[in-house]
């Protein structure tokens, strides 16, 4: 026991350690994955606001990580400047420093600054929306293939992002000549071996130490280099191998002078690409979020996650933590795998990042070739994942959805593969929708009824007479092409039925909207069915659903509108029960009983063995789960049966039995009997049973051989009626 405790108490003591460790190898990657996203972001004319726009990355990764811990129990999470946002921010920054009008570049570093600001605000204000109002679960029903172009294109766009890190210029079909010089393309090459070195000794090794000890291998593998060269730091910095010394500049809100000289036009036509970025991030969230799931086997809010990211990023901004973050799903698993068992290891990374602030001076120190080869292992893990191995696990179709994404993003850019993703993902939507049913089922009514009780004659009536009536449930949202095809079946049905069909009933139950293109393809079908002496009547339709629907209604009397199906069902047996009905409603029960048990002449039906009772309009004749000692049968009136679910409520018509299931099980009552009207019942109590086995046995045979018919029949039809009825 004693041995127990002291390793306890060594395992306690070493946790803080283990912590500590796991904070400085996930705060080193995320601080060179800091710097390479700002050597692609302020490359070019833009290299003077590196220093800030370094600090506003460090400040976010810090905030982030000290905000962010131990959400939902993740207390290995880790936070940063998303690469799928910053490399579609390069772009914006590209754009705007590269516009024709661009007239003072001296204010190009507040106009940037205006736009980080009002990025990270709209993406942190949206995410928390889409927490709030619970839209979280919808972004998971984003096309599979069109989130893996999205991410393959930033994967290209962080390769391509990697070569002009590392040469200093934006490679194009103008710049070509100037990749043939000797220095430019050892650049290139040593950023593309380092990036492919990365990806390949990452994914095959898997281990925690791997990526940090190639990057500090690098590093100093790239200054042995220089000292056998000779060169010096400022000499290599001017060369472009290296970055140059910085100064730390921190541009907060209290820059309001610069503001009014601010070029407006510039921002306007970039302010188009926030909810671009606003789609990127939540999309990035759901499937980072996705694969902690896989690793925590658990599923996790994501509606907690987007207002807690969003809330995150609106608190950094006024401190200078202007670039959106999110939680990281490959630096998570990271950091827990570096041994991270508590929120410190995500503190020692902050406190990294805000050491590394007051450092400018060390930049000195890195090679660019190198931290853009970070870049280009970021991009090549996209490519893999959603272009190489994403071939085995999608179909074909939805695979070149993913290619073609991709395609566009290299031939014509990034923004207009976004476009394209929504485009296809819209397309994709709509053509998949086209193609799901929205007709759920088609019913006779030979074999759908409502829920009246009625007397054998009557069902026999309605089951062999009521394939005159078709039910027809619908579901799903309805349209111009679903309500065609949905005329084109019924049209099917009514040609290929092998008998007359004279009433169509179109249920709208399980229908979740309808647009107005609907009411006219269905008024001229309600046309159409008239000359053909049809009818068409309408069951369930929604308030919020009629409206769209009104032109259609407008063409249907009152009395074929339902306000839901059991009414419908009721007014169509009502009809076909008219028309067939051979013999009165209703029989004394002395008459009745021998007529129902098909009893000889001479046999003698002891009717004393029965209790009359007379009940008045809403009196209960028995409540729901008393105990059921008598067998009712109702002479005259009817009957409510009342039940907790509206689907088990049931109508019990003079000359049916009542209460006999529960009475034959001796059960409790299921329901609760309410006279409508006045009503004449008779009871057969549970001794008066027993005495009638007794003295009449043929009778008693007779009378548990119909009840056993009668429930056989019944159970089948609510067996339909469920299956028909539940969605």
């Amino acid at each position: 026991m004693g041995w127990e405790w002291r390793r306890l108490g060594a395992e306690l003591k070493l946790e803080p350690l283990r912590n500590l460790l796991a904070g400085l190898v996930s705060g080193s990657l995320l601080l060179s994955e800091n710097l390479s996203a700002g050597l692609l972001i302020y490359g070019g004319v833009l290299s003077p606001y590196l220093a800030s726009g370094l600090a506003g990355l460090l400040i976010s990764t810090a905030f982030l990580n000290c905000l962010g811990v131990n959400r939902q129990g993740l207390v290995y999470g880790i936070a940063t400047p998303d690469s799928r946002i910053y490399s579609l921010l390069a772009i914006v920054a590209a754009a705007i420093s590269q516009s024709e009008a661009l007239v003072d570049t001296g204010m190009l570093g507040a106009t940037l600054l205006i736009y980080w600001i009002v990025t990270a605000t709209s993406i942190g204000v949206a995410l928390w929306l889409m927490g709030r109002l619970g839209l979280g679960e919808w972004l998971r029903y984003i096309p599979y293939p069109v989130v893996g172009g999205f991410l393959a294109a930033t994967g290209w766009l962080l390769i391509s992002g990697g070569f002009n890190v590392a040469l200093g210029f934006k490679l194009s079909a103008a710049s070509l000549d100037r990749l043939w010089n000797l220095d430019s393309g050892a650049k290139l090459l040593v950023a593309v071996v380092f990036g492919l070195l990365l990806w390949q000794l990452g994914t095959r090794l898997n281990r925690v130490w791997i990526t940090p000890a190639l990057l500090f291998s690098g590093l100093v593998g790239a200054h042995l280099i220089r000292l056998g060269l000779g060169v010096s730091l400022v000499e290599a910095a001017q060369a472009g191998w290296f970055l140059p010394k910085l100064t730390p500049r921190l541009i907060f809100f209290w820059n309001w002078p610069a503001i009014p000289s601010i070029d407006w036009a510039l921002l306007w036509p970039q302010f188009a690409v926030i909810p671009v970025l606003i789609l990127l991030a939540a999309i990035s969230l759901t499937l980072n979020l996705s694969s902690l799931e896989n690793i925590e086997k658990r599923e996790l809010d994501l509606n907690q996650e987007l207002q807690r990211t969003g809330l995150t990023n609106l608190i950094m901004v006024p401190f200078g933590g202007f670039s959106p973050g999110l939680l990281s799903g490959s630096r998570s698993t990271l950091n827990r795998l570096a041994g991270a068992s508590t929120p410190l290891a995500a503190w020692v990374a902050a406190g990294l990042m805000l050491v590394a602030v007051s450092l400018g001076d060390l930049a000195q120190w890195l090679c660019k070739p190198v931290l853009a080869g970070l870049l280009i292992n970021l991009g090549l893990l996209y490519i893999d994942r959603w272009v190489f191995r994403s071939i085995r696990l999608l179909p074909q179709r939805e695979y070149w959805v993913t290619i073609a994404i991709l395609g566009i993003s290299i031939v014509a850019g990034f923004l207009e593969a976004i476009t394209a993703g929504i485009l296809f993902s819209s397309l994709t939507f709509i053509v998949s929708y086209c193609r799901a049913p929205v007709i759920r089922s088609m019913v006779s009514g030979a074999y759908l009824h409502s829920n009246i009780e009625r007397v054998e004659a009557q069902q026999a009536i309605l089951r062999r007479r009521g394939a005159v009536l078709q039910v027809v449930f619908l579901q799903g949202y309805l349209f111009f092409g679903t309500a065609r095809r949905i005329v084109a079946v019924v049209r099917d049905r009514l040609s290929q039925s092998p008998e007359e069909i004279r009433l169509v009933l179109l249920d709208y139950q399980a229908v979740t909207g309808a647009d107005s293109s609907t009411a006219e393809v269905f008024s001229r079908f309600a046309v159409e069915l008239q000359a053909r002496s049809v009818q068409l009547w309408v069951s369930a339709i929604a308030p919020e659903y009629q409206k769209p629907l009104q032109l259609f209604l407008q063409v249907l009397p009152g009395h074929q509108q339902f306000p839901d199906l059991n009414a419908a069902l009721q007014a169509a047996e009502a009809q076909l029960l008219e028309r067939y009905a051979r013999r009165p409603k209703s029989l004394p029960f002395a008459l009745l009983l021998p007529e129902l048990l098909r009893l000889a002449d001479d046999c003698e039906v002891p009717l004393q063995r029965w209790q009359r009772s007379q009940l008045k309009d809403s009196q209960v004749l028995y409540q729901q789960g008393d105990r059921a000692e008598t067998l009712y049968w109702l002479e005259r009136g009817e009957l409510y049966l009342q039940a907790t679910e509206a689907w088990e409520a049931r109508q019990v018509l003079a000359g049916s039995p009542c209460g006999e299931l529960a009475f034959l099980r001796g059960e409790t009552q299921p329901q609760t009997a309410i006279a409508v009207g006045r009503c004449t019942v008779y009871g057969l109590s549970r001794t008066a049973l027993a005495e009638l086995e007794q003295s009449h046995p043929m009778v008693a045979i007779a009378l548990y051989r119909w009840l056993l018919h009668r429930q056989s029949e019944q159970l089948h039809d609510q067996q339909l009626r469920q299956h028909y009825l539940q969605s």
